[in-house]
């Protein structure tokens, strides 16, 4: 267990001073072309690299493997360690996409503002540069428009049902969990019409969507989601080959990302209990 348990809040939830440090942070990222840069953690989830696990697939033998959860907990460690190392005490914060908040402000303040105190604001959006895609742009975003439906956010009844889903059903949890998480990307992401043609936003293509600042956040949702199923349900609950099996392109197993506390975090706002042995209160 590390000896610091760094806490990861509600991006609502942060202090000036917290959020102030976050968009330092990014905006420390973003200078950088090399492997501490923005770019080239972004690039893991999708171009140039497509590391990104979706679904079930064929791994070690096995078929239908669901890596998505520990995957993407190893990517925002990995990416929050090197935001770390640029802006020491900055942690990643979480997104609550079922609030009440979301489903009528769409995409918090923190993400939504294009400037802060007379500077851009690093949480907005991010110039992409790949020629050999034809992308030479700023990220967009047009968040819960769509030419093809209205949908809204997922009701909080939605998420409790998937966190009922009960022990030795992790793939189902996985599965389902999944599914909301494809839903926010494309809602995030949104559709408009310019120029006669549609446009979507870059949250809904697996090709762009990690370069837009909201998808860590995003994630941290989804990363906390699986943690309220952990501690019901203990966090050794997932199939027994998946343990060892590699987490490319992070040097983790799926074992090394299944407790939180080892990696160093935990999400504010929730009593922790794990397998009886552990509790934390925390704020945020």
């Amino acid at each position: 267990m590390s000896d610091i348990i760094n806490l990861r809040k509600n991006v609502n939830n942060l202090t000036h001073d917290e959020l102030k440090k976050l968009r330092l942070a990014y905006k420390k990222a973003m200078r950088l072309m090399d492997n501490r840069g923005y770019a080239y953690f972004a690039g893991f989830h999708g171009i140039p690299n497509f590391w990104c696990w979706h679904g079930p697939q064929a791994k070690d033998g096995w078929p239908g493997v669901r890596l998505f959860l520990p995957w993407h907990r190893a990517y925002l460690y990995r990416f929050e360690k090197a935001l770390q190392d640029l802006e020491p005490g900055v942690v990643l914060p979480w997104w609550d996409w079922r609030s009440a908040n979301s489903e009528q402000n769409k995409i918090p303040n923190a993400f939504s503002e294009t400037d802060v105190d007379g500077e851009p604001n690093s949480l907005y959006n991010y110039h992409m540069r790949f020629p050999e895609h034809n992308i030479d742009r700023e990220t967009r975003r047009f968040p819960g428009k769509s030419l093809r439906s209205s949908d809204s956010l997922p009701h909080p009844d939605d998420i409790e049902e998937i966190l009922d889903i009960p022990d030795n059903h992790f793939d189902e949890f996985s599965d389902s969990l999944e599914d909301i998480h494809g839903f926010i990307h494309v809602w995030t992401g949104g559709q408009t019409r310019q120029e006669g043609k549609i446009v979507s936003g870059d949250m809904s293509d697996i090709a762009t969507a990690a370069f837009d600042p909201i998808f860590w956040s995003h994630h941290c949702m989804i990363d906390r989601l699986w943690w309220e199923w952990q501690k019901k349900n203990g966090i050794d609950e997932i199939p027994d080959h998946y343990r060892e099996m590699s987490l490319e392109p992070f040097g983790m197993t799926v074992d090394e990302t299944l407790d939180i506390f080892n990696l160093g975090y935990d999400y504010a706002g929730t009593e922790t209990t794990v397998n009886g042995n552990w509790s934390r209160e925390s704020n945020g």
